[in-house]
């Protein structure tokens, strides 16, 4: 290679950003690099090191893999920044986002290149998996794998997904967000043309989702996983909801230094919204910065009344004295004269099986011997098959398969008879 030429970019860049995850760090990893029909198209494995405290370090040096990049920093990042740097180091023309305990299904890149090249230059979102590890702080979801079995591709409007979510009448996980969607360079580099960033809150999953749903008019979704959203017991996200039951505890480290660095980085909720850590707060938080970011007037998009609602709703979850203070601070926000009565959130009672309905399948782990999200993923591509999917949509009629009768012989198997019928 001459002083003049350039490596030419891999066709994808799957990011890592981590903070002292050295425990389950390794099995992302190796989910990254156990793509299937990888000899058809180049990707790297960016691995971004955010000033962790463990041996982080040395557990990737043993996969000593060519593919593997690792930028480590010595001063800690909230977390927008450390995915805002991290994204930046890309090389890939996508980039596919992992988290430190996620981790990729066998079929993913393979997946959205079959797609790429029929859709060039589309965002593609997915409905992820989602898997608690043995670690994980909700005792009763330990080891259980939750699997979507849809199988189409659709293409959605992303004001009319955007709109939906502001008035909370679907999750956020249906925005493009970095957690479950392959994201075009060129969206990315368009959004830090606009605003100088491509994530401004500090929840970057829900705020990305928000930039990219702005920028774009549509974007293609499959109803099917091919990734695994894991919760471990260091995750942010679960410590941030374990706060809102226990408070600041020994519990919630990760969610202490994470409003802490979000804070000390500028990045507390906007001025407009109540300051405690709901996740509705979140939503309209990511929205209210995106659009400002974009020089778009955010006023009167939010549903008030919903993001009141769910505001009470989610305190139903907490204990005293977290419900009382967090009430306080919504009564005063609210301008509420009279106090709201908070009714306590019901119990969830796990069923494992497949729902019909929602086209989901619950697994228990344990039942074939798998302890972390990398062997949950291996799982989840053997009974998705996301590639195959993909190679059958435009074959297939509009009918599709039968799915509830696929679905409930394939219960019948895993569950040696035992399943639902």
């Amino acid at each position: 290679m001459t002083i003049n030429e350039e490596k030419p970019r891999p066709l994808f860049s799957v990011v890592i950003p981590s903070r002292t995850r050295g425990d389950t760090l390794p099995f992302t990893i190796e989910s990254c690099l156990n793509q299937s029909q990888s000899g058809t198209f180049e990707w790297e494995v960016l691995v971004f090191d955010n000033a962790s405290e463990d041996d982080t370090a040395t557990k990737i040096a043993l996969f000593n893999h060519p593919r593997i990049r690792y930028e480590k920093i010595g001063t800690p990042l909230c977390m927008a920044d450390s995915w805002e740097t991290a994204i930046g180091l890309a090389r890939g023309e996508y980039i596919v986002l992992v988290g430190a305990d996620d981790a990729l299904l066998p079929g993913c890149l393979a997946t959205l290149e079959v797609i790429l090249r029929q859709h060039p230059g589309q965002v593609v979102s997915w409905a992820t998996a989602g898997y608690h590890w043995p670690s994980s702080g909700e005792v009763q979801k330990r080891n259980i794998l939750q699997i979507p079995l849809g199988q189409t591709l659709r293409r959605l409007n992303s004001a009319s997904v955007l709109k939906a979510v502001l008035q909370f009448r679907i999750g956020y996980e249906m925005l493009p967000t970095f957690y479950n969607s392959c994201i075009p360079r060129t969206l990315i580099e368009e959004a830090r043309r606009a605003t100088g960033r491509a994530i401004h809150a500090s929840a970057p999953d829900i705020s990305s989702g928000m930039m990219f749903a702005s920028l774009t008019k549509s974007y293609l979704y499959l109803n099917f996983p091919l990734s695994v959203a894991a919760t471990s017991g260091a995750s942010n996200g679960a410590s941030i909801l374990k706060m809102r039951d226990v408070g600041i505890t020994a519990e919630t480290k990760a969610a202490r230094e994470f409003l802490e660095l979000s804070a000390k980085a500028q990045m507390s909720f906007h001025e407009s919204l109540p300051q405690v850590p709901l996740l509705a707060v979140q939503i309209a938080d990511a929205f209210i910065r995106a659009w400002s970011s974009l020089g778009r007037d955010p006023v009167g998009k939010v549903n008030m009344k919903a993001f009141k609602q769910n505001c009470y709703a989610e305190l139903g979850y907490s204990s005293e004295p977290v419900k009382s203070e967090w009430a306080g601070i919504l009564a005063s926000y609210f301008k509420q004269t009279t106090p709201v009565e908070i009714a306590p959130a019901g119990k969830q009672h796990l069923r494992l099986g497949y729902n019909i309905k929602r086209q989901v399948m619950h697994l228990d782990m344990s039942n074939w011997g798998i302890k972390d999200a990398c062997q949950a993923a291996a799982f989840s591509d053997k009974l998705v098959n996301p590639l195959a999917i993909v190679g059958d949509l435009e074959a297939m009629p509009p009918a599709r398969l039968s799915l509830g009768r696929k679905i409930k012989r394939v219960t019948r198997l895993l569950w040696d008879g035992e399943g639902e019928s």
